[in-house]
């Protein structure tokens, strides 16, 4: 029975490290595996966030600090 859970933690892994090879036709597929991947490891930012203004002179620290991160 022990082993049972063994072979579903290593198929589930497996599941969740596979990312389908983009060919055009999967877009949909490969798309939410790429994002669940970038979410992961916390790479997703760039996807969930608006580009900033540009600094400026103006700029108020909460917007500078936005750039440094």
């Amino acid at each position: 029975m022990a082993l049972s859970h063994i072979d579903n933690a290593i198929s589930l892994h497996l599941q969740a490290s596979y990312v389908a090879i983009f060919n055009c036709a999967n877009f949909p597929e490969w798309c939410e595996q790429i994002k669940f991947h970038l979410g992961v490891l916390d790479l997703d930012f760039a996807l969930l966030e608006d580009k900033p203004a540009a600094i400026t002179g103006a700029s108020s620290e909460e917007d500078k600090s936005h750039h440094k991160a």
